[in-house]
Formats: structure tokens, sequence, C-alpha cells
């Protein structure tokens, strides 16, 4: 059952935000503050703090395309563009990128 909606304390929203920013997830921080994972979205995105969920803009595909093309990994990418190592691998995948194996090598 989920938790059931609450008014969250500013140093609460503060504390979700950097939490999430560290790299948490929004299950686990809501989790943590006993409310539901779609009202912490909210709460985030009324601060300007961008979910991690979101669909990259073709604009953002493109930078992986290249960064990846540059050698970067795509750990080094999702990172810098907020996305996860595996979103970044999809897209790249769809654009028909050649991935290459852990140590650099073309598979």
């Amino acid at each position: 059952m989920a938790p059931q909606s609450r008014y969250v304390h500013p140093s609460e929203a503060d504390q979700a935000e950097q939490q999430y920013r560290a790299g948490a997830t929004l299950k686990q921080v809501a989790d943590r503050m006993g409310i539901p994972r779609q009202r912490l979205a909210v709460l985030l995105r009324e601060r300007g703090v961008p979910l991690r969920r979101r669909q990259p803009t073709a604009n953002e595909v493109a930078e992986m395309k290249r960064r990846y093309l540059d050698g970067e990994s795509l750990r080094s990418i999702g990172t810098r563009l907020s996305f996860s190592d595996g979103t970044v691998r999809r897209r790249l995948l769809d654009q028909d990128v050649p991935m290459r194996d852990p140590h650099g090598n073309p598979r």
C-alpha cells in the first residue's frame, strides 16, 4: 500500500533534493520520507530538479553519439547528461552505433 501524502517541510525537501541529486532513486527517497514516489517527483520538478527518467532529446542523443564515438564511456556520458548508462546504450543502439567491449575494443 502506498504511503499517504503529507505536508513536506522545506528542510525535508532540501534533504530529498540532495539525496536525489547524489544518485538515490525517486523510490528510495520517497520511501525514506514516507510519501508516494509521484508526490516526490512533483515536489522535485517544482524545485527545478531534472528527473532522470525523462526521455533524451534528439540533441542529447546526438551528443551521446558524438561523445561515445570520441571514446567516452557509457557511464561517463550518462553522468554528464543525467541519464543511466543503460539509457545511453539503448539510444546508441537505436542509432546503430557499434558498441565497444569494456576494454574499448570493437565488438
